[in-house]
């Protein structure tokens, strides 16, 4: 039990300091940017409010093993923040973004598992695309579920992944390049929230030519 508790802490330490990447990366941009003095200070105040909210979840993750919210947290708010912020992380990059959310989706559970499938999803896709992201969200009914299940897929135009290779990039501490800067964290956290709630990860190629990440999770079952 005490190795279990150890083993969840050290991982927990781990996801905290993968997860504040880009919101710190993010205020490092407007620090160093151009542009009016308080919309530069805007956006930090916002990051910072991020990252505290990142910590919050953190701790509460560790402490439970897994995050313990279970309301219903709309969708598109969390993706146009996520897009939003890696948007001025990959500024560079020029990368052109498509959205396909359906309208009024739903994740049943913590904000803070959602932001981390997002972010994590996302972060890969403008880490690898040559010029295009798309985010696609989608629900899925069921005659049985008295809440709809949830389809996300992120897919990129970059030189694509090997199924088979992108699988066994769910393990922590496995990396697609060690050339490319990286923890290996990722996929794994986003594999490991879907497996608690019973969803899981799929990986194929996407008709941009790169690859598509599929996160699937099933509706709640309707009550007796």
């Amino acid at each position: 039990s005490e190795r279990a508790r150890s083993t969840r802490y050290r991982e927990s330490l781990d996801n905290l300091a993968h997860s504040l990447k880009t919101p710190l990366a993010v205020v490092r941009t407007q620090i160093e940017g151009a542009g009016p003095i308080e919309d530069r200070a805007s956006v930090v105040v916002d990051q910072v409010e991020r990252m505290q909210g990142i910590v919050d979840y953190q701790l509460r993750r560790a402490a439970a093993g897994t995050a313990a919210g279970q309301s219903l947290v709309a969708v598109t708010p969390v993706a146009e923040a996520t897009l939003s912020a890696l948007a001025k992380v990959y500024a560079e990059r020029e990368v052109q973004i498509d959205t396909r959310l359906a309208d009024g989706a739903a994740f049943q559970g913590d904000r803070g598992d959602l932001a981390e499938i997002l972010g994590n999803l996302l972060d890969n896709a403008f880490k690898w695309c040559r010029s295009t992201v798309r985010l696609t969200v989608a629900e899925r009914h069921q005659r049985n579920w008295r809440q709809p299940g949830l389809e996300i897929l992120v897919e990129d135009d970059g030189p694509g992944l090997d199924a088979d290779r992108a699988a066994a990039l769910t393990r922590r501490g496995e990396r697609g390049d060690e050339a490319v800067p990286g923890q290996g964290i990722g996929l794994a956290v986003v594999s490991e929230i879907l497996a608690a709630r019973g969803g899981g990860l799929e990986f194929a190629v996407s008709d941009l030519g790169g690859t598509r990440v599929t996160a699937r999770l099933p509706g709640t079952a309707a009550r007796a």
